[in-house]
């Protein structure tokens, strides 16, 4: 119910749950695909999946984070904010395959991400971290 919506997204784990989709897209910089929620299964347009679209029509603010390093624990992980972002409203979301927590192929959701602002994104203190565009 709240006005802000934060996002995380980290590609070690994410990778082996099929959110391989998340990343810049190679031909806008302020551009960032973002995999909805959902380990197993379909995704569907519920919970955190329909806050994110419909966040615009509704007043949300909508910051994305991305993984940045290793708080020294082999779980602890830093993340690096990339800023504000907005759905896309002319390519909001697309549908993909990818497999599910279970290694089974099903449909996810990849958001399109906007950044609001053109000022590059603060640093965190640890080491640089920028995401690969998306690989597929």
């Amino acid at each position: 119910g709240g006005r802000h919506i934060f996002l995380f997204s980290d590609p070690v784990p994410g990778g082996r749950y099929g959110y391989s989709w998340d990343g810049w897209a190679e031909k806008n910089p302020e551009t960032f695909f973002y995999t909805g929620e959902g380990a197993v299964g379909d995704q569907e347009f519920t919970r955190g999946n329909k806050i994110l679209r419909d966040s615009a029509a509704e007043g949300r603010q909508v910051h994305l984070f991305t993984a940045d390093g290793h708080t020294g624990g082999r779980r602890g992980r830093t993340h690096r904010y990339l800023g504000q972002f907005t759905i896309d409203p002319q390519q909001p979301w697309r549908r993909e395959d990818a497999p599910d927590r279970t290694g089974e192929t099903r449909s996810v959701i990849v958001f399109r991400l906007n950044r609001l602002g053109t000022s590059p994104a603060p640093q965190t203190h640890t080491e640089s971290y920028t995401a690969e565009p998306a690989n597929r």
